[in-house]
């Protein structure tokens, strides 16, 4: 089938992440990059999601504007539904509003509802950095792709390559989804702006802190924390229930 996407964007505005609703993640050594499907352009990966930037947004995309796309009935995140969301440079997807914030803060104690594979101080503006892409390989699936992308301040000395992957589940409700966390490459832990808080990956609800806002196990990379590269996390959750089990094997 053609890719919906493809027809939408030329080129314009778009950064970040997305995660699901309950379950278990696990992770499994494998080439576990989605690329390459039909219309994904030279990239492999769909079409570029925005201009390079540091600490930059999309504006909000809404699910209803990609034609071929399912998600008829948005996302249910925690019991809120959410029709659209922003892509953020710095490895995480944001729901009712963008979101600069570079060096992360743990979880849950987060503002604003999110979804992060890699929440840390990405650099896009280097020569040698890649960028962000949005892509979609079928009508249930949406991806989001930091390619080979670089750390404050333009610094493409070490890349990181990971993926956000948003999977429509409404055969097991309205705004049931699954997302999946994969990671090729992850060689920078934290932007030179950062005093050393390093990157962490999760989702969390905005407002008072529930029981289920979760960081990934080893989500503050550092140490023996780090996920491992060729690694992929899967949220097999099919509620959007706050109770979440996480798991790392």
């Amino acid at each position: 089938m053609k890719n919906k996407l493809s027809s939408f964007f030329s080129g314009a505005a778009l950064s970040a992440a997305i995660l699901a609703s309950a379950g278990s993640l696990q992770t499994a050594q494998a080439s576990v990059l989605l690329s390459g499907w039909n219309g994904s352009t030279e990239s492999g990966f769909g079409q570029i999601a925005m201009a390079k930037n540091d600490d930059g947004s999309s504006r909000q995309f809404t699910f209803g504007e990609f034609e071929d796309l399912r998600f008829d009935n948005g996302v249910n995140f925690f019991g809120e539904t959410f029709n659209g969301f922003f892509i953020n440079n710095n490895g995480n997807v944001t729901f009712g509003q963008s979101l600069s914030t570079f060096t992360p803060v743990s979880f849950p104690t987060a503002n604003t509802p999110m979804i992060a594979p890699f929440w840390g101080d990405v650099d896009t503006r280097c020569t040698d950095c890649g960028n962000v892409y949005l892509g979609s390989p079928d009508e249930n699936t949406m991806v989001v792709t930091w390619d080979s992308v670089g750390s404050f301040n333009n610094n493409a000395t070490t890349t990181n390559t990971f993926q956000l992957v948003l999977i429509d589940r409404e055969d097991t409700g309205a705004g049931n989804f699954d997302v999946e966390f994969r990671y090729d490459d992850i060689n920078w832990t934290s932007g030179s702006a950062s005093s050393g808080v390093p990157a962490q990956a999760g989702f969390v609800p905005a407002g008072t802190p529930i029981d289920g806002s979760e960081q990934q196990p080893g989500a503050r990379w550092g140490g023996n924390q780090t996920v491992p590269s060729s690694s992929s996390m899967r949220s097999g959750g099919r509620s959007s229930s706050c109770k979440k089990s996480i798991s790392l094997v």
